[in-house]
């Protein structure tokens, strides 16, 4: 290889694509066209794992892959819930960056481009992104309206709130070695992060660079959608924070403590230890809430609601 190409190579290193899939025939096609047309020219495998689709998806994705060898199409036996889905089409993949993609967002053209260039040493890096709907047309609405994006990220910081949104997300193969198997009731995204946060750093690009489209059958994050189950909630916040402090063994002695103990608020509803909870964030709210797009007096607010609050 001549010095050119190595120095060409090393500048647009090759990337991967993971997408998952499962009966996104409504929006598959938009969100595959707008992946073919990024600016980065090194884009080398595009990994499709459907999860046993019962629309017209799996026909799509086959189509695609006929015109464009990048993209590899698989479909699983089983139905694996878009957490396995993830973490087996990551696995698949062969390059040592890779993105991850939804089936119905639209990609805005230099979206790699940005996210190439922007990774660094970081283990992870994402962006921001707006709100479109069902049309594609613009919400007027972004992710950074809601949360504080780019700051600079640890274990505590996400430990109640995840602002690493998958569909902004390219990590290096080393996060993924280092996070797998993925925690079977914790979003992928939120686990990755973690993982990141943990042992490396994170990297922000600060500009919209996707559409992330709301519809009806969005299976997290839409917009303005509530969790109508609260116990359930409260008791999924408990094994996430358990499992954040488990992972933090040998890595981190106080944070994994202090996760621990976090942990215990939300199984003892007493009114003894709804105390202790909120000061605990009172003591610790700098940290916990720093992602949250409140001012000083709202967050302390924030803490003493934390006896009512059982998520």
């Amino acid at each position: 290889m001549s010095s050119y190409a190595s120095h060409e190579l090393t500048l647009r290193p090759p990337v991967s694509i993971a997408l998952c899939t499962y009966n996104g025939a409504a929006f598959l096609a938009q969100q595959i066209e707008t992946i073919l047309s990024q600016t980065y020219q090194n884009i080398t495998d595009i990994v499709c794992v459907d999860d046993c689709s019962t629309d017209e998806t799996l026909s799509i994705l086959h189509q695609f892959a006929l015109c464009d060898n990048r993209i590899h199409v698989f479909q699983n036996s089983s139905n694996l819930g878009y957490i396995r889905n993830f973490e087996k089409a990551m696995g698949l993949t062969r390059e040592r960056l890779i993105a991850l993609s939804d089936q119905d967002d639209l990609w805005y053209p230099t979206k790699i481009e940005r996210l190439v260039a922007a990774i660094g040493t970081n283990l992870l890096v994402y962006s921001d992104s707006e709100y479109i709907n069902e049309q594609g047309e613009k919400t007027g609405k972004k992710l950074s309206d809601f949360r504080k994006l780019g700051l600079e990220m640890n274990v505590l910081n996400l430990a109640l709130f995840n602002v690493v949104a998958g569909h902004t997300m390219m990590i290096r193969r080393e996060l993924l070695t280092q996070s797998v198997p993925f925690h079977p009731k914790i979003p992928h995204d939120y686990w990755l992060a973690f993982q990141a946060a943990k042992s490396g750093s994170i990297g922000f690009v600060d500009e919209v660079l996707l559409g992330y489209r709301q519809h009806t059958t969005n299976v997290i994050g839409a917009l303005g959608s509530k969790n109508k189950y609260k116990y359930k909630a409260t008791y999924q916040t408990h094994e996430r924070l358990t499992a954040f402090s488990d992972s933090l063994k040998d890595v981190n002695a106080e944070h994994q403590v202090l996760l621990r103990n976090l942990s215990s608020f939300y199984v003892d509803l007493s009114w003894q230890k709804r105390i202790r909870k909120v000061e605990f964030f009172w003591k610790h709210q700098h940290e916990l809430l720093k992602v949250k797009k409140r001012n000083i007096l709202r967050k302390r607010f924030y803490c003493i609601q934390m006896y009512w609050r059982t998520t």
